[in-house]
């Protein structure tokens, strides 16, 4: 029989168990307990304003009842540019059943997001996977660049077991994290700034004091206290999910510069956000007391992943961070004005990201 289909508005008192079984269903690593999390601190409990889950229901001419296939998640962000506040969507949380998959139902979905969400904020974003980028390409967003992974070794012995044999790598590896030291001493000897990272909690003011101290001419996220709270702090989420952590990079006098927050699985440590007072002086030194510290925390490597002002991408490659294959595109929609649409003046980490 014919199917035809309309989008519209989750109803999250009537509509929760569909929602929850989409994201189970299609969203990787995604449990009931984890999914239902998600819908209430991202959705649910936004701080920076309503979100919204659309819906695509599929209505088939032998049944009365449409059936929900699809889910397109609004979730609202609150964006700066020195004085100015902006209202921002950033789209996630897109997925079709495998047997609803055809363009013209994501079109229809992905369509009706774009012009809601334009309708009444300032910017919409999203960034789509490579199947769900011409989704996002036909339903009028533009491709702004790429949020781009960066690297750091801080200890060579598992790549070397990949590389020699065992009993050689015992002996390479301490000379060669001897090396990795002693090149992060040097590159700090040329910044002249020295900052050392500690551990702080997601109530520290030092967070909303390097806040407070931001570029103007930058465009982010909101990026206080609070927010950093809502988005990183664990303790709301199941206990499988790995913690978020934050430390703070400080100079001799003890004065906060800048702060990253992390994430260690198995040796390997993720930067889900980091921000300095003053990008030109402070990011480098931060990152490189960063690696000191996740070295204190036995990591083997860590991993950044940055869009935005090329100043900061430039601090990156100071620190030693190598750029990697991986890369996620960023898009916006078509209304956004041209003030907003220059690359150079954004800030776009992980944070950004709401697809976890």
């Amino acid at each position: 029989m014919p199917t035809h289909y309309t989008v519209e508005a989750a109803k999250l008192a009537q509509d929760t168990s569909d929602v929850l079984t989409l994201w189970v269903n299609n969203l990787p690593g995604f449990d009931a307990q984890n999914a239902k999390a998600k819908l209430q601190l991202a959705y649910v409990a936004n701080p920076a304003g309503a979100s919204t889950v659309l819906l695509l229901r599929a209505h088939d001419d032998a049944s009365a009842t449409p059936t929900t296939q699809g889910t397109q998640g609004l979730h609202a962000r609150r964006f700066v540019q020195g004085a100015q506040t902006l209202k921002v969507i950033a789209l996630a949380d897109l997925v079709v059943n495998a047997d609803h998959r055809s363009l013209g139902p994501a079109l229809m979905l992905m369509r009706s997001s774009v012009e809601l969400a334009q309708a009444g904020h300032d910017i919409t974003y999203g960034l789509p996977n490579e199947r769900a980028a011409a989704v996002c390409t036909r339903a009028g967003m533009q491709p702004l660049g790429s949020l781009q992974r960066y690297a750091k070794p801080l200890a060579s012995r598992e790549k070397l077991d990949q590389r020699v044999p065992a009993w050689l790598a015992v002996f390479v590896a301490p000379l060669v994290d001897r090396g990795l030291t002693l090149r992060d001493r040097w590159r700090g000897s040329k910044l002249g700034l020295r900052l050392t990272c500690r551990s702080c909690s997601w109530n520290d003011p030092a967070l909303d004091e390097v806040w407070a101290r931001r570029r103007p001419e930058l465009l982010l996220s909101d990026r206080s206290a609070a927010m950093l709270r809502w988005r990183f702090d664990g303790s709301r989420l199941p206990q499988s999910t790995p913690r978020w952590e934050v430390c703070v990079a400080h100079d001799a006098s003890s004065a906060v510069q800048g702060y990253v927050v992390w994430r260690q699985t198995n040796g390997f440590i993720e930067v889900g956000d980091f921000f300095v007072k003053d990008v030109a002086h402070h990011l480098a030194p931060t990152m490189l007391g960063f690696a000191r510290f996740a070295k204190r925390h036995h990591a083997v490597s860590i991993s950044v992943e940055f869009f935005g002002d090329p100043r900061v991408v430039h601090g990156l490659l100071v620190a030693g961070l190598r750029v990697r294959a991986d890369q996620t595109p960023v898009f916006i929609g078509a209304a956004t004005p041209p003030a907003l649409s220059d690359p150079s003046l954004w800030y776009f980490t992980a944070f950004d990201n709401d697809a976890d």
